[in-house]
């Protein structure tokens, strides 16, 4: 008898070929590329709207807040100092960062409402407020001004805000204005060394966000982080426009471009040095330079600030009104 010849069909002994296996590696190496690489572009544009979502915000709130307060900037014939603008020059990275600081009454809902520490307080009367606006870099909890020392420092915008009743018992009470004399402006108000018209110096004291009395001056709260308005503010720019009496408005700038400081008193409008007869302001076109998150990185690395305000600044420009003569 013969043995059975049994065999398995060759078919089924087989499996893939060395081509066959580096083929399908090849093709699954070019999906999982194209998925990442999709991935990559969808978190990249992920990062920046989110980026750009926040720098809008910062942009408008600070223009917002503003433009309600210019709007409702409050002059009066009386001849005392109703508004300054002087400059504010920053060091940042070994650079000079031109800016300004901006001093005006006006009445405004962000304000302080009550002042004394226990309950009930009392309530604060009036709406008029003195305020100001500055640009600084610095963080704003611990004071820190150098980059690449933790926390770091950040560009922000500080509105500052005394309380009705310090503004009309002592901002208000400033002497009257002469441009030949001393400690009659807002900015020497602000820096505690303003005197009243018996010249006579004037307490620096206001209501802080829990009702107690602080001395602004004394404890550097003019830039607290209570007074923080926008983050990443790398440039704000006002120019000022008057009416001369010409046919076209005239720019407040100097020579080179930059923007001049200017006393807006009763009297009228005082720059380079001498009152301007008949001038009034009309309006002023506010600019502010916001920089998104991988650019305040750049700069707290180090990175020049004209470098980084070039590729990661986002410019927002708004026209505000102002009153053009006082009441």
């Amino acid at each position: 008898m013969r043995p059975l010849d049994i065999r398995t069909p060759r078919s089924s002994r087989c499996g893939f070929t060395l081509v066959e296996i580096m083929a399908a590696t090849g093709i699954m190496l070019v999906v999982i590329l194209l998925v990442l690489s999709l991935t990559t572009n969808v978190l990249s544009s992920w990062t920046r709207s989110t980026g750009q979502l926040q720098t809008n915000f910062e942009a408008r709130v600070a223009m917002d807040l503003l433009t309600s307060d210019l709007e409702s900037m409050v002059v009066r014939n009386r001849n005392i100092c109703w508004m300054q603008v002087e400059d504010n020059n920053l060091s940042v990275n070994e650079a000079t960062v031109p800016s300004q600081i901006l001093y005006f009454f006006a009445p405004t809902l962000e304000r302080p409402r009550e002042k004394g520490t226990s309950n009930p307080k009392q309530p604060i009367l009036g709406d008029v407020c003195a305020i100001s606006y500055r640009q600084d870099f610095k963080n704003p909890f611990t004071g820190n001004t150098t980059g690449g020392t933790p926390p770091p420092p950040v560009f922000g915008l500080y509105r500052t805000v005394i309380d009705s009743e310090n503004t009309f018992n002592e901002a208000l009470a400033i002497k009257e204005y002469d441009s030949d004399e001393s400690n009659n402006t807002l900015s020497e108000y602000w820096s505690g060394n303003a005197y009243d018209s018996d010249d006579g110096g004037l307490d620096t004291n206001t209501i802080d966000e829990a009702g107690g009395t602080i001395d602004f001056v004394s404890e550097d709260w003019i830039t607290d982080a209570s007074n923080f308005l926008s983050q990443n503010v790398a440039q704000f720019r006002l120019v000022f426009w008057v009416d001369d009496g010409s046919t076209t408005p005239k720019a407040l700038v100097n020579n080179d471009g930059t923007p001049k400081e200017f006393i807006y008193a009763g009297s009228g409008l005082y720059y380079d040095g001498s009152i301007q007869p008949g001038e009034k302001l009309i309006y002023v076109d506010v600019s502010l330079t916001i920089l998104d998150k991988e650019g305040a990185a750049a700069l707290n690395q180090g990175t020049a600030y004209a470098e980084v305000l070039k590729e990661y600044g986002q410019v927002f420009n708004r026209r505000i009104n102002l009153m053009s003569s006082p009441l």
